[in-house]
Order: C-alpha cells, then sequence, then structure tokens
C-alpha cells in the first residue's frame, strides 16, 4: 500500500484517505458544533415561527373585530341618518303645526274680542233697559226676581230638584240649593251625604250659609216633616239674620240625626 498524505496537515499516512486520524476527528468535532448551531438556529426559528403564527391568528382575530365593529358602525350611522331624517321630518310637520295653531290663536284672540265688545254692549243695553223699558215690551218678571234657597237633607235632593224647578216655571223665582247629580257622576252609587263621603262638607256647609245671605228667604224642603241637625242650624241662622223661612210640611218639634 503507497503511502499518502493528508490534505489538512500534510502527514503521511499508511492508508488511503485525505485526512489523518487527528484532522478527520478535528473535522468531525467542527461539523458536530456546526450541527449543535444549525439545530440550535432551528429551534430559535421554530419558536420565532410559532410567535409568528400566534401574532398572526391575533391580528386576524382582531382583524375580524374590528370588521365587526366597522359593520356595526356603518349599521348606526345608517340609524342615525335614518332617525336624523325622521327628525327633519317631524320639525317640519311642528312647524306646520305652529303654523296653524298660532293661525287658529289669532282667530280665537279675535273672537275672544268681538265676544267681549258685545257683552259690553249688551251689558250696556241690560242697563238701558232697566232704566226705562220699551213702552212695547212686555215683561214676564219683576225688575229682579225673589231668590229662594232650599234648605233640607241631601237624602231629599231629588225633591229639591222638582220644587226648584216649580219656583222658577210657575213663580219667576231664582232658586239655590243641593244639587241633583246624575247617575253616571260615579261608578258606584252616589250616596245621601255625598258630601261627607268626598271630604268636603264643611266647605259646602259654609257655602250653602253664604247661599243664604244671597236669598230673600229660605224654603225648607222636610218630607214627612223631617228636619236633620245642620238644617236646624241652617234655619236657626236665617231666622238670626232676617230671613222669611217657609216649609214644605209643618215642622216636628223633636230633632232629627
Amino acid at each position: 500500500m503507497s503511502e499518502t498524505f493528508c490534505s489538512v496537515c500534510g502527514s503521511a499516512k499508511p492508508y488511503t484517505s485525505r485526512l489523518c486520524a487527528e484532522c478527520a476527528d478535528e473535522k468531525i468535532e467542527h461539523l458536530e458544533k456546526e450541527k449543535r448551531g444549525i439545530h440550535r438556529r432551528l429551534q430559535v426559528c421554530r419558536r420565532m415561527r410559532d410567535t409568528l403564527r400566534e401574532r398572526v391568528r391575533e391580528l386576524r382575530a382582531r382583524l375580524i373585530g374590528e370588521e365587526a365593529s366597522m359593520r356595526a358602525c356603518s349599521e348606526h350611522r345608517e340609524t342615525l341618518r335614518s332617525t336624523l331624517a325622521s327628525s327633519e321630518e317631524r320639525v317640519k310637520e311642528l312647524g306646520v303645526e305652529l303654523d296653524l295653531h298660532e293661525d287658529e290663536a289669532i282667530h280665537n284672540e279675535g273672537l275672544m274680542v268681538a265676544l267681549r265688545e258685545g257683552f259690553l254692549e249688551a251689558k250696556e243695553r241690560v242697563k238701558e233697559l232697566e232704566r226705562s223699558p220699551p213702552a212695547d215690551t212686555v215683561c214676564l218678571l219683576p225688575a229682579r226676581p225673589e231668590v229662594v234657597v232650599l234648605c233640607g237633607s241631601s237624602r231629599f235632593v231629588a225633591e229639591m230638584a222638582v220644587i226648584a224647578w216649580c219656583f222658577e216655571r210657575d213663580e219667576g223665582k231664582i232658586t239655590m240649593g243641593l244639587h241633583l247629580l246624575p247617575a253616571n257622576y260615579s261608578e258606584d252609587p252616589i250616596p245621601d251625604h255625598l258630601a261627607e263621603h268626598e271630604g268636603v262638607a264643611e266647605k259646602m256647609d259654609e257655602l250653602h250659609w253664604r247661599k243664604i245671605d244671597l236669598a230673600d228667604r229660605v224654603f225648607v224642603v222636610n218630607p214627612g216633616g223631617y228636619i236633620g241637625d245642620s238644617t236646624r242650624a241652617e234655619i236657626k241662622y236665617a231666622e238670626r239674620t232676617g230671613k222669611r223661612v217657609n216649609y214644605l210640611e209643618a215642622p216636628e218639634e223633636q230633632t232629627n240625626g
């Protein structure tokens, strides 16, 4: 076997090879180092690849969210545009309504002025007729009709309504008293003492006494001779203030509750 020389160190070798044993070991060690370096770089690249993949997923998810947000903003913008258009249309309608109300107010103001002037003219005419009524005028009532106030229990409010009508129809008297309310005034049956039921008894009693002050006489509605304590107090007040008192029926001497 002929000797050969190492291509690296130039030493003679007793076998066919380009490297001696020492250079071959060094070469192998060098290759192993490069292999380990390549392996480390490969691991780094893999980690970078995984990081980049995760970043891509995050960016893709963010992009999807941004696109959804943009769609929502676009829909909200269209909704706002529609609302704005509706509001502008409503403003125009309100402007038309306002013009109509202003015209109506002007018209009503003119009517109020005309009514006020007519009322003043009628008032002056009444004063002239009171001072000197026309010769051809037939006066069915005296210049001042007698004022009669009806007193009695609120249970007789229907009888009072009939008596008041008869006084005004047959005798031409101005009549004051309690009010007969229709059945549809309340969903429940109307009680006899409605003022107490609604909590205004004291106020209505005081108002009825003021009616006595305005009246020329008092007419007591007492079917069956019944007179309650409130009515007796009203009779005493009327007598004390010099008012004439008449009765539907002769009063009983006893006090009824």
